[in-house]
């Protein structure tokens, strides 16, 4: 290696990834062609579309990417937000793709998959369960596994038909010597039931659930109702399937 070589700068390489549609097009078309350089620095371009590019965000996959708006407030703590090349769209979109020639006036009552649902993407669901702090079990639950959910386990055999009664985690043996994370709830709602209502109240309460949730798939099939109210209960019985498995990760089963 010569002095002069040696003296040379090293070329840091940043992936730079972006939809190929014609609007990311236009703003990373110099940095593309090297009409504008930045010296030191070679970009590589990753073309994706913008669901997958939302995804591999949250997984910190490129030094630098396009994300959607809605998809930015997933990973606000791993991206600082850019105050250059943002793009917005009026007069187009969503788009209603169908297997069969449909009218307009054909949609009313029909059943429309909307695809690239953030919230249920894996990686979206596992970080909310585990607040994405440190790594291994434990940590990924945020401690839930280890510090409160583990420590009252003896608590849910002593009494496991009946239970202990509301906010029994309260006076649990674990929380009066100090052996688990001071709570107020154990931050899983099914073991929360099984602590507060045994086996025999958790059942009531989920048969309870499941009449609501039958009542909501009834009326989103009654055609007195108009295509309106039967696609308010249709995402009213959908969402309870969320809300019941929500309750694995935090606390709020009983009926209020």
């Amino acid at each position: 290696m010569t002095a002069t070589s040696a003296a040379l700068p090293k070329t840091a390489e940043l992936r730079l990834a972006h939809s190929p549609d014609s609007d990311d097009a236009f703003m990373f078309y110099a940095l593309a062609t090297g009409k504008v350089r930045l010296p030191g620095v070679k970009f590589t371009h990753i073309l994706s579309d913008i669901e997958s590019l939302n995804q591999a965000a949250s997984k910190e996959t490129y030094d630098i990417t396009a994300v959607s708006f809605y998809g930015y407030t997933f990973v606000a703590d791993k991206y600082i937000l850019m105050d250059c090349g943002a793009s917005f769209g009026e007069g187009y979109g969503p788009i209603v793709v169908s297997s069969h020639p449909i009218k307009k006036t054909d949609l009313a009552g029909r059943k429309i998959a909307i695809p690239g649902a953030l919230l249920l993407m894996p990686g979206a669901v596992w970080y909310r369960l585990g607040m994405g702090v440190d790594e291994g079990a434990a940590g990924m639950s945020a401690g839930r596994i280890t510090d409160i959910w583990e420590p009252l386990l003896p608590q849910l055999i002593d009494k496991p038909f009946f239970g202990h009664g509301l906010q029994s985690v309260l006076w649990a043996p674990a929380m009066r010597m100090d052996e688990m994370f001071a709570v107020t709830h154990p931050h899983s709602a099914f073991l929360g039931a099984l602590l507060d209502f045994g086996i025999v109240g958790a059942l009531f309460l989920i048969a309870f659930w499941f009449t609501v949730w039958k009542g909501f798939r009834r009326l989103s099939k009654d055609k007195d109702l108009t295509p309106q109210e039967r696609g308010f209960f249709e995402g009213a019985a959908a969402s309870l399937i969320a809300f019941m498995a929500a309750g694995f990760w935090k606390s709020g089963r009983e009926p209020r």
